[in-house]
Protein backbone atom coordinates (compact mmCIF):
# COMPACT_ATOMS: atom_id res chain seq x y z
CA UNK A 1 0.00 0.00 0.00
CA UNK A 2 1.65 3.48 -0.92
CA UNK A 3 1.69 6.05 2.01
CA UNK A 4 -0.63 8.35 1.98
CA UNK A 5 -0.54 11.68 -0.25
CA UNK A 6 -0.18 14.41 2.16
CA UNK A 7 -0.71 17.45 -0.32
CA UNK A 8 -4.05 18.87 -0.09
CA UNK A 9 -5.61 17.39 -3.40
CA UNK A 10 -8.95 18.91 -5.19
CA UNK A 11 -10.39 17.42 -8.43
CA UNK A 12 -12.80 20.18 -10.50
CA UNK A 13 -16.08 18.38 -11.32
CA UNK A 14 -19.27 19.58 -12.89
CA UNK A 15 -22.22 17.65 -10.97
CA UNK A 16 -23.01 16.99 -14.43
CA UNK A 17 -19.65 14.68 -15.10
CA UNK A 18 -20.49 11.94 -12.69
CA UNK A 19 -18.70 9.28 -15.47
CA UNK A 20 -15.47 11.60 -15.49
CA UNK A 21 -15.39 11.48 -11.83
CA UNK A 22 -15.72 7.88 -11.37
CA UNK A 23 -12.83 7.52 -14.23
CA UNK A 24 -10.56 9.84 -11.92
CA UNK A 25 -11.27 8.33 -8.30
CA UNK A 26 -10.22 4.90 -8.48
CA UNK A 27 -7.00 6.22 -9.87
CA UNK A 28 -6.69 8.77 -6.87
CA UNK A 29 -7.70 5.64 -4.56
CA UNK A 30 -4.90 3.33 -6.12
CA UNK A 31 -2.08 6.06 -5.37
CA UNK A 32 -3.59 6.35 -1.73
CA UNK A 33 -4.41 10.39 -2.38
CA UNK A 34 -7.62 11.24 -0.88
CA UNK A 35 -8.82 14.12 -2.96
CA UNK A 36 -11.59 16.50 -2.33
CA UNK A 37 -14.20 17.06 -5.44
CA UNK A 38 -14.96 20.32 -5.81
CA UNK A 39 -18.47 21.30 -7.81
CA UNK A 40 -17.86 22.89 -10.89
CA UNK A 41 -19.18 26.13 -11.64
CA UNK A 42 -21.36 26.19 -14.43
CA UNK A 43 -21.07 29.57 -16.51
CA UNK A 44 -24.62 29.10 -18.11
CA UNK A 45 -26.05 29.21 -14.97
CA UNK A 46 -24.94 32.67 -13.59
CA UNK A 47 -27.38 35.42 -13.60
CA UNK A 48 -26.60 38.19 -15.85
CA UNK A 49 -25.56 40.44 -12.98
CA UNK A 50 -23.18 37.74 -11.67
CA UNK A 51 -21.56 36.98 -14.66
CA UNK A 52 -21.16 40.86 -15.66
CA UNK A 53 -19.41 41.11 -12.01
CA UNK A 54 -17.01 38.91 -12.89
CA UNK A 55 -16.45 39.31 -16.78
CA UNK A 56 -14.55 42.16 -17.70
CA UNK A 57 -15.59 42.91 -21.71
CA UNK A 58 -13.59 45.76 -22.07
CA UNK A 59 -9.87 44.26 -21.14
CA UNK A 60 -11.01 40.88 -23.19
CA UNK A 61 -11.23 43.00 -26.45
CA UNK A 62 -8.13 44.69 -25.70
CA UNK A 63 -6.30 41.78 -24.44
CA UNK A 64 -7.81 38.78 -25.56
CA UNK A 65 -8.37 37.33 -29.36
CA UNK A 66 -11.88 36.61 -28.85
CA UNK A 67 -14.96 36.82 -26.48
CA UNK A 68 -15.42 34.20 -23.52
CA UNK A 69 -18.12 31.66 -23.55
CA UNK A 70 -19.84 31.29 -20.24
CA UNK A 71 -18.09 27.74 -19.66
CA UNK A 72 -14.79 29.12 -19.96
CA UNK A 73 -15.83 31.75 -17.41
CA UNK A 74 -16.91 29.01 -15.24
CA UNK A 75 -14.12 27.30 -15.70
CA UNK A 76 -12.21 29.75 -14.10
CA UNK A 77 -14.33 30.60 -11.21
CA UNK A 78 -13.70 26.61 -10.30
CA UNK A 79 -9.75 27.07 -10.31
CA UNK A 80 -10.83 30.29 -8.23
CA UNK A 81 -12.71 28.65 -5.74
CA UNK A 82 -9.26 26.18 -5.33
CA UNK A 83 -7.18 29.14 -4.57
CA UNK A 84 -9.61 31.16 -2.40
CA UNK A 85 -10.00 28.12 -0.31
CA UNK A 86 -6.02 27.94 0.03
CA UNK A 87 -6.33 31.37 1.59
CA UNK A 88 -9.39 30.74 3.87
CA UNK A 89 -7.56 27.51 5.34
CA UNK A 90 -3.48 29.13 5.09
CA UNK A 91 -3.16 25.64 2.68
CA UNK A 92 0.56 26.23 1.53
CA UNK A 93 0.80 23.91 -1.02
CA UNK A 94 -2.31 22.44 -3.18
CA UNK A 95 -2.53 20.11 -6.01
CA UNK A 96 -5.18 21.20 -8.13
CA UNK A 97 -6.52 18.43 -11.34
CA UNK A 98 -9.18 18.42 -13.94
CA UNK A 99 -11.18 15.30 -14.28
CA UNK A 100 -10.03 14.29 -17.67
CA UNK A 101 -6.47 12.95 -16.79
CA UNK A 102 -4.63 9.56 -16.29
CA UNK A 103 -2.18 9.99 -13.66
CA UNK A 104 1.06 8.35 -13.61
CA UNK A 105 2.48 6.90 -10.33
CA UNK A 106 5.63 9.35 -10.32
CA UNK A 107 3.09 11.70 -9.09
CA UNK A 108 4.10 10.04 -5.46
CA UNK A 109 7.39 11.16 -6.00
CA UNK A 110 7.03 15.03 -5.47
CA UNK A 111 5.73 14.91 -2.29
CA UNK A 112 9.53 14.81 -1.09
CA UNK A 113 9.88 18.21 -2.93
CA UNK A 114 7.60 20.18 -1.31
CA UNK A 115 10.27 22.47 0.16
CA UNK A 116 11.30 23.49 -3.20
CA UNK A 117 8.20 23.16 -5.12
CA UNK A 118 6.35 26.17 -3.00
CA UNK A 119 9.24 28.35 -3.96
CA UNK A 120 6.67 28.62 -7.02
CA UNK A 121 3.83 30.36 -7.27
CA UNK A 122 2.46 27.46 -10.16
CA UNK A 123 3.79 24.26 -11.07
CA UNK A 124 2.72 22.05 -14.39
CA UNK A 125 2.04 18.94 -14.08
CA UNK A 126 1.36 18.53 -17.89
CA UNK A 127 1.83 19.81 -21.24
CA UNK A 128 -0.53 19.35 -24.49
CA UNK A 129 1.96 20.63 -26.91
CA UNK A 130 5.63 19.76 -26.03
CA UNK A 131 6.45 23.17 -25.11
CA UNK A 132 10.13 23.15 -25.03
CA UNK A 133 12.05 24.38 -21.73
CA UNK A 134 13.79 27.46 -21.77
CA UNK A 135 15.82 26.26 -19.00
CA UNK A 136 16.28 22.85 -16.92
CA UNK A 137 17.49 21.62 -13.40
CA UNK A 138 17.10 18.19 -11.84
CA UNK A 139 14.84 17.96 -9.53
CA UNK A 140 16.43 14.10 -8.08
CA UNK A 141 17.63 11.57 -10.23
CA UNK A 142 14.60 10.66 -12.05
CA UNK A 143 12.97 14.19 -12.77
CA UNK A 144 13.66 17.77 -13.77
CA UNK A 145 12.41 21.21 -12.71
CA UNK A 146 11.96 23.43 -15.84
CA UNK A 147 10.81 27.16 -17.18
CA UNK A 148 9.13 27.81 -20.28
CA UNK A 149 9.41 30.84 -22.34
CA UNK A 150 6.19 29.07 -24.15
CA UNK A 151 3.80 27.75 -20.79
CA UNK A 152 1.61 25.01 -21.68
CA UNK A 153 -2.01 26.35 -21.93
CA UNK A 154 -3.33 23.67 -20.16
CA UNK A 155 -4.73 23.94 -16.72
CA UNK A 156 -5.12 19.52 -16.91
CA UNK A 157 -2.98 19.38 -13.18
CA UNK A 158 -0.56 21.38 -11.23
CA UNK A 159 0.78 22.82 -7.55
CA UNK A 160 0.02 26.02 -6.95
CA UNK A 161 1.47 27.41 -3.78
CA UNK A 162 -0.26 29.72 -1.36
CA UNK A 163 1.63 32.61 -2.24
CA UNK A 164 0.87 31.75 -6.19
CA UNK A 165 -2.93 31.61 -5.09
CA UNK A 166 -2.58 34.90 -3.93
CA UNK A 167 -1.20 36.32 -6.64
CA UNK A 168 -3.83 34.28 -9.10
CA UNK A 169 -6.66 35.92 -7.04
CA UNK A 170 -5.47 39.64 -7.42
CA UNK A 171 -6.96 39.18 -11.18
CA UNK A 172 -10.39 40.77 -10.17
CA UNK A 173 -12.35 40.12 -13.28
CA UNK A 174 -11.95 37.43 -16.15
CA UNK A 175 -11.37 38.36 -19.90
CA UNK A 176 -9.14 35.61 -20.89
CA UNK A 177 -9.64 31.83 -20.18
CA UNK A 178 -7.67 30.84 -16.99
CA UNK A 179 -4.88 28.44 -18.40
CA UNK A 180 -4.02 31.57 -21.15
CA UNK A 181 -3.98 33.69 -18.31
CA UNK A 182 -1.10 31.81 -17.10
CA UNK A 183 0.76 31.97 -20.07
CA UNK A 184 0.78 35.74 -19.28
CA UNK A 185 2.19 35.29 -15.50
CA UNK A 186 4.45 37.83 -15.87
CA UNK A 187 1.28 40.67 -15.84
CA UNK A 188 1.10 38.99 -12.40
CA UNK A 189 4.29 38.41 -10.88
CA UNK A 190 3.54 34.72 -10.73
CA UNK A 191 6.59 32.11 -11.47
CA UNK A 192 5.38 29.19 -13.32
CA UNK A 193 7.77 26.09 -14.12
CA UNK A 194 6.92 22.45 -14.64
CA UNK A 195 8.15 18.70 -14.00
CA UNK A 196 9.46 16.51 -16.24
CA UNK A 197 8.60 13.77 -16.72
CA UNK A 198 5.13 14.72 -16.73
CA UNK A 199 3.07 13.16 -14.00
CA UNK A 200 -0.52 13.55 -15.63
CA UNK A 201 -1.56 12.67 -19.49
CA UNK A 202 -5.25 13.66 -20.98
CA UNK A 203 -7.50 11.13 -20.52
CA UNK A 204 -8.02 10.39 -24.60
CA UNK A 205 -11.52 9.41 -24.07
CA UNK A 206 -12.15 13.10 -23.62
CA UNK A 207 -10.05 14.61 -25.70
CA UNK A 208 -12.55 16.13 -28.23
CA UNK A 209 -13.67 19.55 -27.97
CA UNK A 210 -17.50 18.73 -27.93
CA UNK A 211 -17.02 16.21 -24.66
CA UNK A 212 -15.34 19.18 -22.93
CA UNK A 213 -16.49 20.18 -19.77
CA UNK A 214 -16.72 23.88 -21.01
CA UNK A 215 -18.33 22.33 -24.52
CA UNK A 216 -21.01 20.62 -21.81
CA UNK A 217 -21.77 23.85 -20.09
CA UNK A 218 -21.78 25.95 -23.85
CA UNK A 219 -24.45 23.39 -24.86
CA UNK A 220 -21.89 21.98 -27.45
CA UNK A 221 -19.17 24.42 -28.10
CA UNK A 222 -16.05 24.66 -26.78
CA UNK A 223 -15.41 28.09 -28.02
CA UNK A 224 -16.27 31.37 -29.96
CA UNK A 225 -14.48 32.13 -33.21
CA UNK A 226 -11.86 34.75 -33.45
CA UNK A 227 -13.95 38.27 -33.57
CA UNK A 228 -11.69 39.70 -36.21
CA UNK A 229 -8.19 39.32 -37.77
CA UNK A 230 -6.71 42.25 -36.76
CA UNK A 231 -7.66 41.49 -33.54
CA UNK A 232 -6.12 38.19 -33.38
CA UNK A 233 -2.92 38.98 -35.16
CA UNK A 234 -2.69 42.01 -32.45
CA UNK A 235 -2.59 38.97 -29.60
CA UNK A 236 -0.45 37.18 -31.43
CA UNK A 237 2.61 39.83 -31.64
CA UNK A 238 1.91 41.05 -28.13
CA UNK A 239 1.95 37.07 -26.88
CA UNK A 240 5.10 36.73 -29.20
CA UNK A 241 7.23 39.22 -28.28
CA UNK A 242 6.82 38.24 -24.72
CA UNK A 243 7.88 34.80 -25.26
CA UNK A 244 10.67 35.88 -26.64
CA UNK A 245 12.03 38.23 -23.94
CA UNK A 246 10.70 36.59 -20.71
CA UNK A 247 10.85 33.57 -19.29
CA UNK A 248 8.44 31.93 -16.53
CA UNK A 249 10.39 31.89 -13.75
CA UNK A 250 13.94 31.60 -13.02
CA UNK A 251 14.96 28.23 -11.30
CA UNK A 252 16.41 28.84 -7.89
Amino acid sequence: MNEVFQIPTFVINLDESVERYQEVLPQLQKLSINAERISAVRGSKLSEQEFNRVYDEIANKKLFRRGLTAGEVGCYLSHRKIWQRMLDQNIKLALVLEDDIVINDNILDFQKHVDTLVKYDVVKLADDRNCPPAESKKLDEQHSLISYSNIPNCTTGYFVSLAGAKKLLARKRIYRPVDIDMQHCYELGVSVVGVTPYPLDKNMKWDVDEMSDIAIDNGGAHSVKTDSYWRNVKYRIRLAWYRKFYRSAHLN
